[in-house]
């Protein structure tokens, strides 16, 4: 039976650095909501929202927008929700500055 040898493999310096240096570190921030719907002339209320949500920080420029929604229906569609009872839903937005103190939640 042939014997399979593990080859030796190099990487040229510059390009151990330019990776190194280029690494951009991501993240994301998850928004659990929990939202009670109250309607005096229904038993059920439609709830969505708007795929153009984002965060903004409020001391720069920077948005983050909305990356998936679970247990909410994106507009145009509605999911209808029982009157009087907890809707839980999460929201999951591309990732924030580091420095960020305040937030602003709009669509």
């Amino acid at each position: 039976m042939p014997m399979i040898l593990t080859p030796k493999i190099t990487m040229d310096a510059d390009i151990v650095t330019a990776f190194a240096t280029s690494t951009e570190e991501q993240g994301q921030i998850i928004l659990h909501c929990r939202n009670l719907p109250t309607s005096q002339a229904r038993k059920f209320i439609s709830r969505r929202i708007s795929k153009n949500t984002n965060l903004a920080d409020c001391t720069s420029n920077h948005k983050s927008q909305l990356v998936y929604a679970e247990g909410i229906s994106i507009a145009p569609q509605c999911k209808l929700v029982k009157v009087g009872i907890y809707y839980h839903f999460t929201l999951v937005f591309e990732g924030l500055p580091n420095l960020v103190e305040n937030l602003i939640f709009s669509k």
